[in-house]
């Protein structure tokens, strides 16, 4: 079973979301663009999306939600980990 996680909002109203457990247990990011701009989503691996260059404010999100995940009995909130750029 996979679950989604919002990692980011930027100001624009782009979303960032985390899915885990994708695919035979592999992260993927999806981004849903800003409705008003057509709403365009695109999918991506997770480490393809760490591996863009430059790096980017949800490149960090996503790094601050995936180190939260490590830690044990460390609660991770959604909310803790949005980050507008």
């Amino acid at each position: 079973m996979n679950s989604m996680q919002e990692f980011a909002v930027s100001s624009n109203g782009d979303r960032w979301f985390l899915e885990r457990g994708v695919a035979g247990g592999q992260d993927f990011v999806l981004h849903q663009g800003n409705p008003s701009f057509g709403g365009h989503e695109t999918r991506s691996s997770a480490d393809t999306f760490l591996a863009q260059i430059p790096a980017t404010a949800e490149r960090e999100a996503l790094l601050a939600v995936l180190e939260a995940a490590r830690k044990p009995g460390v609660p991770c909130s959604p909310d803790d980990e949005k980050r507008d750029p």
